[in-house]
Protein backbone atom coordinates (compact mmCIF):
# COMPACT_ATOMS: atom_id res chain seq x y z
CA UNK A 1 0.00 0.00 0.00
CA UNK A 2 1.22 3.37 -0.66
CA UNK A 3 1.18 5.59 1.87
CA UNK A 4 1.31 8.88 0.17
CA UNK A 5 1.63 10.53 -3.18
CA UNK A 6 3.52 13.59 -4.97
CA UNK A 7 -0.45 15.10 -4.83
CA UNK A 8 -0.20 14.52 -0.85
CA UNK A 9 2.51 16.43 -0.90
CA UNK A 10 1.46 19.22 -3.22
CA UNK A 11 -2.35 19.35 -1.16
CA UNK A 12 -0.33 19.41 2.31
CA UNK A 13 2.59 21.94 1.19
CA UNK A 14 1.77 23.50 -2.04
CA UNK A 15 3.29 23.41 -4.98
CA UNK A 16 5.44 26.18 -4.76
CA UNK A 17 7.14 25.32 -2.07
CA UNK A 18 8.30 22.02 -3.54
CA UNK A 19 9.55 23.69 -6.38
CA UNK A 20 11.66 26.34 -4.05
CA UNK A 21 13.29 23.62 -2.55
CA UNK A 22 14.32 21.40 -5.86
CA UNK A 23 17.00 23.00 -7.18
CA UNK A 24 16.26 21.66 -11.37
CA UNK A 25 12.95 22.97 -11.11
CA UNK A 26 10.98 26.65 -11.11
CA UNK A 27 7.71 27.32 -9.63
CA UNK A 28 5.94 26.80 -13.48
CA UNK A 29 7.65 23.35 -13.44
CA UNK A 30 4.50 22.46 -10.47
CA UNK A 31 1.23 23.97 -11.53
CA UNK A 32 -1.63 23.60 -9.75
CA UNK A 33 -4.78 23.90 -11.44
CA UNK A 34 -8.42 23.37 -9.73
CA UNK A 35 -8.96 19.68 -10.23
CA UNK A 36 -5.53 18.52 -11.63
CA UNK A 37 -1.99 18.70 -10.43
CA UNK A 38 0.76 19.30 -13.49
CA UNK A 39 4.00 18.75 -12.78
CA UNK A 40 7.28 17.89 -15.17
CA UNK A 41 8.73 13.94 -15.08
CA UNK A 42 11.63 15.39 -13.04
CA UNK A 43 9.97 16.84 -10.55
CA UNK A 44 7.90 13.78 -9.75
CA UNK A 45 10.59 11.73 -9.87
CA UNK A 46 12.80 13.12 -7.42
CA UNK A 47 9.71 14.06 -5.05
CA UNK A 48 8.22 10.14 -5.52
CA UNK A 49 11.86 9.20 -4.37
CA UNK A 50 11.92 11.28 -1.28
CA UNK A 51 8.18 9.67 -0.76
CA UNK A 52 9.60 5.67 -1.33
CA UNK A 53 12.75 6.89 1.25
CA UNK A 54 10.02 8.26 3.83
CA UNK A 55 7.32 5.14 3.56
CA UNK A 56 10.68 2.86 3.57
CA UNK A 57 11.02 4.79 7.61
CA UNK A 58 7.13 4.34 8.34
CA UNK A 59 6.06 0.96 6.81
CA UNK A 60 8.22 -1.16 9.00
CA UNK A 61 6.67 0.12 11.91
CA UNK A 62 3.62 -0.28 10.84
CA UNK A 63 3.85 -3.87 9.39
CA UNK A 64 5.61 -5.27 12.73
CA UNK A 65 2.06 -4.01 14.05
CA UNK A 66 -0.29 -4.36 12.07
CA UNK A 67 -1.80 -6.59 9.66
CA UNK A 68 -0.39 -6.31 5.84
CA UNK A 69 -2.14 -5.28 3.93
CA UNK A 70 -3.77 -2.56 6.29
CA UNK A 71 -7.72 -4.38 7.04
CA UNK A 72 -10.76 -3.11 8.37
CA UNK A 73 -13.96 -5.46 9.19
CA UNK A 74 -11.49 -8.01 7.27
CA UNK A 75 -11.26 -5.97 4.46
CA UNK A 76 -8.22 -4.62 2.62
CA UNK A 77 -8.58 -0.46 2.76
CA UNK A 78 -8.36 1.13 -0.39
CA UNK A 79 -5.99 3.44 0.54
CA UNK A 80 -3.96 5.12 3.69
CA UNK A 81 -5.04 6.30 6.79
CA UNK A 82 -4.70 10.22 7.15
CA UNK A 83 -2.14 9.43 9.74
CA UNK A 84 0.31 7.52 7.74
CA UNK A 85 -0.77 9.67 4.76
CA UNK A 86 0.82 12.82 6.99
CA UNK A 87 3.67 10.92 8.65
CA UNK A 88 5.36 9.81 5.15
CA UNK A 89 4.79 13.36 3.93
CA UNK A 90 6.28 15.54 6.78
CA UNK A 91 9.56 12.92 6.30
CA UNK A 92 9.53 12.93 3.09
CA UNK A 93 9.19 16.91 3.19
CA UNK A 94 12.08 16.84 5.50
CA UNK A 95 14.36 14.52 3.18
CA UNK A 96 13.34 17.03 -0.03
CA UNK A 97 14.80 19.94 2.04
CA UNK A 98 17.63 18.41 3.65
CA UNK A 99 20.32 20.31 2.68
CA UNK A 100 18.29 23.51 2.97
CA UNK A 101 16.53 23.14 6.62
CA UNK A 102 17.77 25.11 10.18
CA UNK A 103 18.68 22.52 12.53
CA UNK A 104 16.68 24.43 15.18
CA UNK A 105 13.40 22.77 15.11
CA UNK A 106 11.54 25.55 17.14
CA UNK A 107 11.69 27.67 14.65
CA UNK A 108 11.85 25.46 11.08
CA UNK A 109 8.56 24.00 10.88
CA UNK A 110 9.88 21.32 8.09
CA UNK A 111 12.30 20.17 10.97
CA UNK A 112 10.00 20.38 13.83
CA UNK A 113 7.03 18.61 11.86
CA UNK A 114 9.78 15.38 11.38
CA UNK A 115 10.77 15.36 14.84
CA UNK A 116 7.03 15.48 15.36
CA UNK A 117 6.94 12.23 12.71
CA UNK A 118 9.36 10.16 14.12
CA UNK A 119 7.69 10.95 17.84
CA UNK A 120 4.57 9.52 16.69
CA UNK A 121 6.68 6.26 15.21
CA UNK A 122 8.19 6.09 18.45
CA UNK A 123 4.80 5.88 20.09
CA UNK A 124 3.16 3.46 17.78
CA UNK A 125 6.18 1.05 17.90
CA UNK A 126 5.97 0.99 21.61
CA UNK A 127 2.32 0.87 21.74
CA UNK A 128 1.60 4.10 23.30
CA UNK A 129 -0.59 5.19 20.52
CA UNK A 130 -2.41 3.58 17.29
CA UNK A 131 -3.74 4.30 14.15
CA UNK A 132 -6.86 6.02 14.36
CA UNK A 133 -9.39 5.02 11.84
CA UNK A 134 -10.41 7.24 9.00
CA UNK A 135 -14.18 7.11 9.09
CA UNK A 136 -14.44 3.77 7.85
CA UNK A 137 -18.09 2.22 7.09
CA UNK A 138 -19.56 5.36 8.87
CA UNK A 139 -17.72 4.32 12.02
CA UNK A 140 -15.81 7.06 13.88
CA UNK A 141 -13.08 6.26 16.55
CA UNK A 142 -12.00 3.64 15.43
CA UNK A 143 -8.52 1.39 15.49
CA UNK A 144 -6.78 -0.83 13.40
CA UNK A 145 -5.98 -3.70 15.09
CA UNK A 146 -3.71 -7.04 14.13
Amino acid sequence: MVYATVSDLITRYGGRELAEVLDSVTEQDVVITEDNYDYYAGVEAEINAAIRDAQAVVEPVVLSIYTDPLQYDGEELDEAPNLLTSLVCDIARYYLHDDKVVTDGQTDPVVSRYIEAMKTLDKLKSGDTNIPADKINDVDDVVYHI
